[in-house]
């Protein structure tokens, strides 16, 4: 996890991505390593897969810092994203 974050800090998101991934396959119950990955797939438009991430963050620990507002804030721009594909339709 620390290192697919010093990949992302040097905006390698690809790297930084595939170590999260790593990272959440070794510890599936690590809830931080699912909160860095769902921000970093936000980051790069994955948003359905960013927004599994945060999900598995509530569900491991729905304490988690941020945790909750990183889901509110991906469902709310999927509603969004949902509301603007329909804004053009009779």
């Amino acid at each position: 996890s620390e290192i697919g974050l010093i990949y992302l800090r040097r905006g390698d998101f690809d790297r930084g991505i595939e170590h999260l991934r790593s990272a959440v396959r070794s510890k599936p119950d690590y809830a931080p390593a699912h909160f860095n990955l769902s921000l970093a797939l936000r980051h790069v438009g994955e948003f359905e897969e960013s927004l599994r991430h945060a999900e598995e963050v509530l569900r491991i620990n729905p304490d988690f810092p941020r945790g909750r507002r990183l889901r509110d804030e991906l469902v709310a721009a999927r509603e969004r994203a949902a509301g603007s594909e329909t804004d053009g339709e009779p």
